[in-house]
């Protein structure tokens, strides 16, 4: 499934592909090798960016994201632990494990996959995931960066029901650097329905760093999604 998922996605932001197959009894995939570590570590190690422009490598995460949707590819476990920086400070997602495919059946109705922390509220309820669930995982990752914690936090039942039911700090309200027009923004993309939140990586890319530039916030961060 991970080589059918990403083998066609050629985009700097996305780990390569290059051969997959079986030998004797074993399957293999063969991919690029990143030397560097998993932005997981980077934050237990307490990375934390100046905040005086929207980080880069969550520029670079989002516009992967957005790559692989326009190939059908939605990725249902977007977390740090699956974004590999390089030494040199290239972002890259990898991990396809359980992508979705627009043009298969592969995953049916009823699974629920993804990491707790960093799952959409529809995942919970083992519903489609779809564009707008990677971006909530996304957003996850965006507040986590910026303000240095998950929006949500516990275990099992306690942190389902936050995530289904719960409003998360504002992030200026842990983060006093950050503007409420990033707030906004935030709240969007970890909007409880998907129809509320952003369409695409790309808008909600587009609404943070007017947000960080501290220009008008464009028409998508006020769209309820409805047509």
């Amino acid at each position: 499934r991970e080589a059918q998922a990403a083998g066609n996605l050629n985009h700097p932001g996305i780990v390569s592909i290059y051969e997959y197959g079986e030998d004797d009894e074993s399957a293999f995939i063969a991919m690029e090798c990143v030397v560097g570590r998993s932005l997981r570590d980077h934050l237990i190690a307490g990375y934390r960016p100046e905040l005086k422009v929207f980080p880069e490598i969550l520029v670079q995460i989002l516009e992967g994201l957005e790559f692989s949707h326009s190939r059908g590819v939605i990725h249902r476990d977007i977390k740090p632990g699956n974004i590999l920086i390089s030494e040199m400070g290239a972002a890259k997602i990898s991990d396809f494990g359980i992508a979705r495919l627009e043009a298969s059946h592969l995953t049916m109705l009823g699974e629920v996959l993804g990491t707790p922390y960093y799952m959409a509220p529809e995942q919970f309820d083992g519903q489609p995931a779809d564009e707008r669930s990677d971006v909530y995982s996304a957003a996850v990752i965006v507040y986590e960066v910026l303000t240095g914690r998950r929006p949500f936090e516990g275990q099992g039942a306690a942190l389902m029901k936050q995530v289904l039911q719960g409003d998360p700090p504002l992030p200026s309200s842990l983060e006093p650097r950050l503007s409420k027009e990033l707030d906004r923004v935030l709240l969007k993309a970890l909007a409880k329905h998907p129809e509320t939140r952003f369409r695409s990586a790309r808008q909600f890319l587009e609404a943070l760093l007017a947000a960080f530039e501290g220009e008008p916030l464009p028409a998508s961060v006020s769209d309820t999604g409805e047509q």
